[in-house]
C-alpha cells in the first residue's frame, strides 16, 4: 500500500494514476499545438473562402478568350442555315430585311462583328431578285472586318461569304442587251473570293425556245450568253455547284422533261470547262431533281 496526496492505495493503482496524469499532460500539449496551428491557418482559410465566393460570383468573360477559341464557340452557337435576304413585301406584307441571329446584335462591338462574320460563313445567302442582290451587295460592302485588328484576313462581308443560292437567276432580259453587260448574280459570286458552294435554280421555260407549240431546248452557247455563265468559271475557290430546275406545268405538258435535259447539258459543260482549268480541287457539279 502507498499513500499519495493523503489517499492510501495499492501500488498498482498508484502506478495507473501516474500513467494517466502523464498521458493527460501529453494530450494537453498536443491540443495546444493543434490550437496554435489553427491560429496560423485561420488567415489562409479566410482567404480561400473569399476566393471561392469570388469565383462563384464571377461571370464568364467570352471576350477574354483567344479569337480562335471565341470563333469556335460562336460556330457552335450559330447553326448553319439558309437566309433569304431582302424579300419584297407582297400581299400587304412588309419587306423582309436580312434576318440575323441575336448574337449579331450584341452590345460589345467586337463580339457583334465576330458574330456577323461567323453567321455569314455558316449561312447560305439566298437572293430572290435584282433589287435584293443590290441591297445585299450594299450590306456586305458596309461590313468592315478590318476592325477585328488582325484576327482575320477578311476585309468586307464579301470575304466571309461561302455559300450563295439563286432560286431565280437574273430576270433581266440579256437578250436585248450588249454581250458585255454583266449579270448581277454572277458579279456577286465573283466578288465573294472565298465562295465554296453555289446553288442555281433555273425555270424550265427559260431553258427552251418557244416556237408555236414546240419547245426545243436552248443550245449551251445560248444559255452561256443569256446567263453570262462563263463568269462562274472565274470563281476561283468554288468547290460545289448545284443545278436545279423548277418544272412548270405549261412546258412540262408540251415538252416533258426538256428542262432536265438542259440541266444535265449545263452540268456536263461546266464540268468539262472547269477540268480544263486544272484546279487544285475539282468542282463537284450536282444535278438536283433532274
Amino acid at each position: 500500500m502507498v499513500e499519495e496526496n493523503g489517499v492510501i492505495m495499492t501500488k498498482e493503482k498508484a502506478s495507473v494514476m501516474q500513467a494517466t496524469r502523464q498521458e493527460l499532460s501529453r494530450l494537453d500539449k498536443v491540443l495546444q499545438e493543434i490550437q496554435s496551428k489553427l491560429e496560423e491557418i485561420k488567415p489562409l482559410a479566410a482567404a480561400e473562402r473569399e476566393r471561392v465566393e469570388a469565383a462563384k460570383k464571377a461571370k464568364f468573360q467570352l471576350m477574354d478568350l483567344d479569337f480562335n477559341i471565341r470563333h469556335t464557340i460562336l460556330e457552335y452557337s450559330i447553326e448553319p442555315s439558309t437566309i433569304t435576304v431582302f424579300l419584297k413585301g407582297r400581299n400587304g406584307q412588309k419587306p423582309t430585311p436580312i434576318l440575323l441571329p441575336d448574337l449579331t446584335k450584341a452590345r460589345d462591338k467586337q463580339l457583334r462583328l465576330e458574330a456577323i462574320l461567323v453567321t455569314i460563313e455558316n449561312t447560305t445567302l439566298e437572293i430572290h431578285s435584282g433589287p435584293a442582290n443590290e441591297e445585299l451587295h450594299a450590306w456586305l460592302c458596309g461590313i468592315d472586318f478590318t476592325q477585328l485588328r488582325g484576327d482575320t484576313s477578311y476585309e468586307t462581308g464579301f470575304d466571309a461569304v461561302k455559300s450563295l443560292s439563286f432560286p431565280y437567276p437574273s430576270r433581266l432580259s440579256y437578250l436585248t442587251l450588249d454581250r458585255n453587260t454583266p449579270d448581277n448574280d454572277v458579279e456577286l459570286a465573283l466578288k465573294c473570293d472565298n465562295l465554296r458552294t453555289l446553288d442555281i435554280t433555273f425555270v424550265d421555260e427559260k431553258l427552251v425556245n418557244q416556237c408555236n407549240d414546240l419547245f426545243p431546248p436552248k443550245a449551251i452557247d445560248q444559255l452561256r450568253r443569256e446567263y453570262r455563265l462563263d463568269g462562274l468559271l472565274q470563281v476561283k475557290k468554288l468547290e460545289r455547284l448545284r443545278l436545279r430546275v423548277r418544272i412548270t406545268n405549261f412546258v412540262h405538258s408540251w415538252a416533258g422533261r426538256v428542262g432536265a435535259t438542259c440541266q444535265k447539258s449545263l452540268a456536263a459543260w461546266f464540268e468539262a470547262e472547269s477540268d480544263k482549268q486544272k484546279r487544285d480541287r475539282p468542282v463537284v457539279v450536282e444535278v438536283v431533281g433532274g
